[in-house]
This record gives structure tokens, C-alpha cells and sequence, in this order.
């Protein structure tokens, strides 16, 4: 054990630095908006619009659906999101786009037959 010496510290990551200034001040928020609406509600006043919640900065927006995700779930999720979309692009037909729906042509002739004539 002695005669090894000291051995140097290995190369751990660090721990993922804290957030909870972050998260303290988003509840802070959370619960001032619930006062003034119940204040709102109490007093008869109409409500104000909503405020959307504010994301947190080390979330990561999907191009596709515009959802925000951590690094890890963004990592899975924009990959397959990706693919929906690119899957929806293929289903419906736009003016780019040289696929179009087939014609329903039994409906066509079904509304194109001739009236029936009853001989008097």
C-alpha cells in the first residue's frame, strides 16, 4: 500500500451542474399566476391571457414539432419525429409534391349514369 505511493485522481466527469435557481424561480412564477387568477376570479375581472410556461435553458427544440427535450430524450425523439414527418410529406399531396390521391372513378360513374325513364 506504502510503497505504491499516491495515485492521481482519475478523470471522473463532473456531476451535472445544478439547476435549482432555475426550477425555484419557474415555481415562484407558478404560484404568483395562480394567486392573480384567483384574485381575478374573486374580484369578477376577466382573465388575462395565458402565459406559457418558460423552458428551461438546457432543453433542446425539435425542428419538426417545435417541442422542447432534454439532451438525451431529444437525442430519441428528433430521429423518430423526423421520420413521422417525412412520412406525413409523402401521404399528402401538395404542389411540390408529383403523388396525388387516385380519382374515385366508381363515384364518378355511379353520379354520371343516366336517369332511369319510365315509358308511359
Amino acid at each position: 500500500f506504502y510503497q505504491e505511493g499516491i495515485k492521481p485522481k482519475s478523470n471522473t466527469p463532473k456531476a451535472k451542474t445544478s439547476n435549482w435557481r432555475e426550477g425555484h424561480n419557474a415555481l415562484v412564477r407558478t404560484i404568483r399566476q395562480a394567486r392573480q387568477i384567483t384574485q381575478a376570479i374573486d374580484d369578477g375581472v376577466p382573465l388575462a391571457k395565458h402565459v406559457p410556461t418558460q423552458v428551461p435553458s438546457d432543453y433542446i427544440q425539435c425542428e419538426y414539432c417545435q417541442r422542447h427535450f432534454n439532451k438525451y430524450t431529444a437525442e430519441r425523439h428528433i430521429p423518430f419525429c423526423e421520420t413521422q414527418y417525412k412520412r406525413k410529406q409523402m401521404n399528402y399531396p401538395t404542389m411540390n409534391n408529383i403523388r396525388t390521391p387516385p380519382e374515385n372513378l366508381s363515384r364518378q360513374r355511379y353520379v354520371n349514369q343516366p336517369k332511369h325513364q319510365i315509358n308511359s
